[in-house]
């Protein structure tokens, strides 16, 4: 009879073990995949972001550079005169940080493709 009271604790013991393992892991899981899923859609943020960002800078850098090269006086021009904070939507209106990423975005597309058409009628490249 001890022998399979015995038994029967293991049992137990051994039921309750896996049980809170089990919840343990799971919750675990759950956390690393949050996270996991997190990280990815913030690198994906970024990597959309970097690339926009660099592709609209190098155009205002390749009309700075033409200007300079043609010896243009741009020293009037805010567009060229100092880009590297004048452009960022965010950095002009805080506004924008209650919005969502799509509004974001869309503001900040607007004002490089507007940039972009202003710097072209007056440096007709």
């Amino acid at each position: 009879m001890c022998t399979e009271h015995t038994d029967n604790e293991f049992d137990d013991l051994a039921s309750r073990n896996y049980n809170k393992l089990s919840k343990s892991t799971t919750k675990n899981g759950y956390k690393d995949g949050i996270h996991d899923g997190r990280e990815s859609m913030f690198q994906a943020g970024f990597d959309v972001g970097y690339k926009e960002g660099f592709k609209n800078s190098f155009k205002i850098g390749r009309f700075h550079g033409l200007t300079t090269a043609a010896q243009i006086n741009t020293s009037h021009d805010l567009l060229l005169k100092k880009p590297t904070r004048g452009h960022c939507q965010i950095c002009i209106d805080s506004t924008l940080l209650d919005k969502s990423i799509s509004e974001i975005t869309a503001a900040q597309t607007s004002h490089s493709q507007s940039v972009n058409e202003t710097l072209n009628k007056r440096y007709k490249t």
